[in-house]
């Protein structure tokens, strides 16, 4: 049988400081990671915000479209194109 080495309190404490100290660096890596998602998203969501500020809805296309007609119709425009 093996004789058992016996474990000081300061062994034990270097052990969990260990133990500490690795999940601390795993869980900097993460949130690393994290950050540079976040990072990424944040700056697709800016990009579509843009694109969607481009966008002009349909019922104000229409209401538009109705007006050019209506003023391409004026009696005032067909003298002129005649």
């Amino acid at each position: 049988m093996m004789k058992k080495e016996a474990i000081t309190i300061e062994d034990l404490a270097q052990m969990v400081q260990k133990g500490f100290d690795e999940t601390n660096r795993n869980m900097n890596k993460r949130f690393a990671q994290v950050d540079k998602q976040f990072t990424e998203i944040h700056y697709e969501l800016k990009g579509i915000r843009r694109e969607l500020l481009d966008v002009v809805c349909q019922p104000e296309f229409d209401d538009l479209k109705d007006r050019v007609i209506e003023l391409e119709n004026a009696p005032a425009l067909k003298k002129k194109a005649a």
